[in-house]
């Protein structure tokens, strides 16, 4: 196969951009792959696990904690509990706080799997020579503080 075109050359933060889009556009690959071959996609599964991890959280605790949108999630939950894996209910203290849990079929799905995402970013993390996840972590949470400051606009409850 001939080269393509030369690379342009771009300032560092354009070629850090350049490789978020392509992590990107790889995690929404690997989604649809698991999606084919696990039956559920990278965001469904990484809420199992997180349900996995914590069992009786809230809608509202798992949309803070993995910073999406309340709406976002509940169109993720429809989807786990059509599927039977998952069950919402009250909590026995408080009625009005829903709490999420595991089916059998989702404790099953819990468990570590070498093709998600999950096992690839912990090779990665764990492999000699690559970032530590402290500063993989520091990073992100730098990159995503500044963008919160730049005054991206809220929505505005409940619109999705």
């Amino acid at each position: 196969m001939p080269p393509g075109p030369p690379a342009p050359s771009a300032p560092d933060a354009l070629t850090f951009l350049r490789a978020l889009w392509r992590l990107n556009h790889l995690l929404e690959r690997q989604s649809r792959r698991m999606a084919r071959e696990l039956g559920v996609t990278f965001p469904q599964r990484t809420v199992v696990r997180l349900v996995g991890k914590s069992p009786g959280i809230s809608p509202g605790e798992l949309a803070e904690f993995l910073h999406i949108d309340p709406g976002t999630l509940s169109t993720i939950l429809r989807g786990l509990e059509k599927r039977g894996l998952i069950v919402r209910g009250s909590d026995p203290e408080d009625r009005r706080r829903g709490q999420i849990r595991l089916t059998q079929a989702g404790e099953a799905l819990e468990t570590p799997a070498p093709l998600t995402v999950e096992a690839i970013v912990t090779r990665v993390l764990t492999e000699e020579g690559t970032v530590s996840y402290v500063d993989a972590m520091a990073f992100l949470n730098a990159v995503s503080d500044r963008l919160a400051e730049a005054g991206l606009p809220r929505r505005r409850r409940g619109r999705a």
